[in-house]
């Protein structure tokens, strides 16, 4: 490994350039971005129990309220969910990208964008690889008794 003189960002901290590393292994490069991605997330947010969807790469954290439910959710690799709906959400995207579409026209978001889908309103989307957001939805029992 080589050093680097130079602040590099790395999972939302400035590491010092005396501790900044260039990766040269392809190998180690995945791996690193994929331990990222599981930790994008501050460890005060990984207490907060998953809910298991069945659906392979995909990792939510569900924490319910007296108002609405609290979604924290990473993508470890492309998840598509088909043409659905539910109660009015509120969407900040952490990391990544994902295409939402809703009254057929698809739309991009990605790191630092929001957006919010109407209750009740049709739509589907895709989470592409390395992606998280926090969700808001206007449901505090999110369809569970």
């Amino acid at each position: 490994m080589t050093s680097s003189f130079r602040n590099t960002r790395f999972s939302n901290e400035i590491l010092p350039s005396s501790r900044a590393i260039i990766i040269q292994s392809k190998k180690t490069r995945n791996l690193l971005r994929r331990i990222i991605h599981m930790s994008v997330f501050p460890e005060i947010i990984r207490h907060i129990p998953q809910r298991d969807y069945g659906i392979e790469g995909l990792t939510v954290r569900v924490d319910h309220t007296s108002t609405g439910t609290v979604y924290f959710v990473s993508a470890e690799k492309e998840v598509h969910f088909p043409e659905h709906a539910h109660a009015e959400q509120w969407t900040i995207v952490v990391s990544g990208k994902c295409l939402l579409t809703m009254d057929g026209a698809t739309r991009t978001y990605q790191q630092g964008d929001t957006y919010v889908i109407p209750g009740n309103k049709k739509h589907q989307i895709t989470l592409c690889a390395g992606y998280a957001e926090v969700d808001y939805v206007d449901d505090p029992c999110d369809g569970e008794a």
